[in-house]
């Protein structure tokens, strides 16, 4: 598993993550983002959806399963809570995502941004990457 950290940030949300697998850094930017967005639960009953994204390259991946994730919490009035993958490679993520439905968010999180957006290995062998969000 990872870890996630808030940063301040002038006028977006920024979370810088770290985990020592590639599964890992996606688990902890969709738990980091959420965080930032500070769901408020509406319920307990749990929801799950099923994802499956294609990309160029694993950075490309990071954003888009973000944006698909945000859509889907969009779509559902849902904050999801756990994700697992069944498939994890540099260009694909396929697996669930498991939620509680919500009265809204604390702070509108509209997407992830891919400029400047790199994922790289720290002086740990740990991957890292900042992911800033609209």
């Amino acid at each position: 598993m990872g870890n996630f950290e808030l940063l301040p940030h002038a006028t977006e949300v920024a979370i810088k993550v770290t985990a020592a697998t590639k599964a890992g850094l996606l688990s902890a930017s969709i738990q980091g983002m959420f965080a930032a967005s500070a769901p408020q639960f509406a319920g307990d009953e749990e929801r799950t959806h099923h994802f499956l994204i294609k990309s160029a390259d694993f950075p490309a991946l990071l954003v888009d399963t973000l944006n698909n994730i945000i859509s889907q919490a969009s779509a559902n009035r849902e904050a999801y809570e756990t994700v697992r993958f069944d498939l994890l490679t540099d260009t694909q993520a396929e697996g669930t995502a498991t939620g509680r439905p919500i009265k809204g968010f604390g702070t509108e999180i509209k997407a992830a941004k891919r400029d400047g957006l790199k994922v790289e290995k720290n002086e740990e062998k740990k991957w890292e990457t900042t992911v800033v969000f609209d």
